[in-house]
């Protein structure tokens, strides 16, 4: 058969395969926000890093702007470290779900615990 006698094929999509294609962009979405971001911070630090390296190795002096561009440096990168939560509860709408159902239950259990009566007998 060629393409044109070839029977067309319908696919039939549910609201089912609407989610799962949308949870997926949306899980595509977040993890390449979190490579990008992971990227822009760390990469710079690794260039400096590079840098100083090659002028070591070459017995010279290392500039004093390439030590302090370092040290501005190294704090994106460990910037890196404490903004990926802030990344996760904003773009992640199953980590801020899972987020509030865990303070739920230590909320829950701090006020059973405290205001027991029977603790205080």
């Amino acid at each position: 058969m060629t393409e044109i006698e070839a029977p067309c094929i319908h696919v039939r999509t549910s609201s089912r395969n609407l989610g799962s294609t949308r949870n997926q962009q949306s899980i595509t979405k977040m993890l390449l926000l979190i490579s990008t971001v992971f990227i822009l911070l760390n990469l710079p630090s690794y260039v400096i890093r590079l840098c100083v390296f090659f002028f070591t190795l070459a017995r010279k002096d290392t500039p004093e702007l390439l030590w302090c561009l370092q040290q501005f440096f190294m704090l994106l990168y460990y910037t890196n470290f404490s903004i990926n939560f802030l990344l996760y509860a904003m773009c992640g709408i199953t980590f801020r779900r899972c987020l509030e159902q865990m303070l739920r239950r230590i909320l829950k259990s701090m006020t059973r615990y405290h205001c027991n009566p029977q603790r205080y007998i």
